[in-house]
């Protein structure tokens, strides 16, 4: 795959807003530079039979016409939960069409954005790319410039009654961070085809078996072949020593042996 290619204008300063959060935020509107209000700012929802994706609206609320770029490509991230974006999607034969290709609103004008995918019957996560100039710019040296404003609505979309991905455990590491805490870094990956939450709880037991903590997991979104890192604090009641075994809860459907660690 390759990633997203940039917007190639004669400016001499561009500005990006990306309305995603890997935490992957909630879907609430996204207010961008120049007063463009385009909600939601995430959609994640059942796929149509014939395709189709709910609707994005875009509100001009600026006092001047605006023409808007309207394209799309495909979204993932990286372990930290940061957007990647790339041209072509990582499943062979995925298609997305955005309708339409250009906005032209008028002062006070909404406009919708529609999205179509295909095949129906498989998870897809597109990306719809909205992109306008927001106008010249003068700097305190009297240049002027022109500033590019652009905005990124993922879109989770599966199938009804499609089920939710696999989490793996890939990597698990320890360090003591003060005398009565510990940081546990859990590296998960989504093996399936759909995306899901991590969830679940980490017991802590002592050489004896005997569980001497309980950590309750992030809930974080994990993206269909990528990673994430979870990261854990335990304070225990006593002064840190081991061994110690992590047992997880919930996390995976996998069988999962205790990790043995000491600090």
């Amino acid at each position: 795959m390759r990633r997203l290619s940039g917007i190639h204008v004669r400016v001499i300063a561009l500005w990006t807003s990306l309305c995603i959060g890997l935490a992957c935020c909630a879907a609430s509107p996204a207010f961008a530079s120049g007063g463009i209000h385009v909600a939601p700012a995430r959609v994640e929802a059942v796929i149509g039979m014939n395709g189709a994706a709910p609707p994005i609206t875009v509100h001009n609320r600026m006092d001047r016409p605006v023409r808007i770029q309207v394209s799309v490509g495909w979204g993932s991230h990286d372990e930290h939960g940061i957007p990647v974006y790339f041209d072509e999607p990582g499943v062979a034969g995925a298609k997305a069409e955005v309708h339409p290709p250009e906005l032209l609103l008028l002062p006070g004008a909404r406009a919708e954005i529609h999205l179509r995918v295909a095949p129906a019957d498989r998870p897809h996560y597109p990306v719809v790319f909205l992109t306008w100039h927001s106008g010249l710019t003068r700097s305190p040296a009297g240049t002027e410039f022109q500033t590019v404003t652009r905005i990124a609505v993922p879109f989770l979309l599966t199938p009804e009654n499609h089920p939710p991905g696999q989490v793996r455990i890939i990597d698990i590491g320890t360090e003591a961070i003060e005398p009565h805490a510990a940081e546990i870094r859990v590296l998960v990956a989504n093996a399936g085809d759909a995306h899901v939450r991590t969830s679940g709880e980490a017991v802590v037991l002592d050489s004896t078996g005997k569980a001497v903590g309980t950590i309750r997991l992030p809930e974080l979104l994990v993206l269909p072949g990528a990673q994430r890192l979870l990261r854990l604090e335990w304070r225990p009641d006593e002064p840190l020593a081991g061994p110690y075994a992590l047992l997880f809860d919930g996390l995976s459907e996998e069988t999962t042996p205790a990790f043995a660690f000491s600090l």
